[in-house]
């Protein structure tokens, strides 16, 4: 094979890599965490951590590596979830915090739908009066799905990861409601 063809099989590999997976981060000071670039949300940039907890890290841009910065402003590093998704006027930045803060503190119930599932994981989210949390199944995605493996994830999120995992779908956030789509 010839040497070019090496050359762009490890930048595809390389490409792949940037997008999905966890990184070293800098920040203008100097420190460094490992996350996973969730996106830009307001003026802030989001990260989830890889440490056991996943914890949500929001960090305002300018103290951010201009090194990192450009790797996120020339798309190199695409976020994991989509800017569209969120918008900060209404309750979705306030609903995904808590689906990173607010732990899971039994296992999910495998005999239970996919929809009572997500209602019993959103039900454990403290909830205001200007606050609706509303699951939106987008298409064929199946509610009824049932054989949901055991989650014992530490939080909302890492288990709404697993339950996207398990029943093949992506979900977004905007205007305070969850929405679900076959992938």
């Amino acid at each position: 094979m010839s040497h070019s063809f090496h050359t762009l099989c490890l930048l595809l590999i390389c490409a792949h890599s940037l997008c999905a997976a966890a990184r070293v981060w800098t920040s203008t000071s100097g420190s460094e965490i490992e996350a996973t670039y969730l996106g830009s949300f307001g003026d802030d940039l989001w990260f989830e951590g890889t440490t056991a907890q996943r914890r949500l890290l929001k960090m305002p841009a300018k103290y951010i590596s201009s090194t990192d910065r450009s790797l996120i402003e020339t798309n190199e590093i695409a976020p994991r979830i989509a800017p569209q998704a969120i918008d900060e006027a209404d309750t979705s930045l306030w609903l995904l915090e808590q689906l990173f803060k607010i732990p899971v503190s039994e296992p999910l119930d495998s005999s239970l739908t996919l929809e009572d599932t997500l209602n019993n994981l959103l039900n454990t989210i403290p909830q205001g009066e200007d606050t609706e949390l509303r699951i939106k199944f987008h298409r064929k995605v199946n509610q009824d799905a049932t054989g949901i493996d055991l989650i014992n994830g530490p939080t909302i999120y890492a288990c709404l990861q697993q339950l996207a995992e398990v029943h093949e779908f992506t979900w977004s956030i905007r205007k305070g409601v969850l929405t679900l789509r076959p992938r």
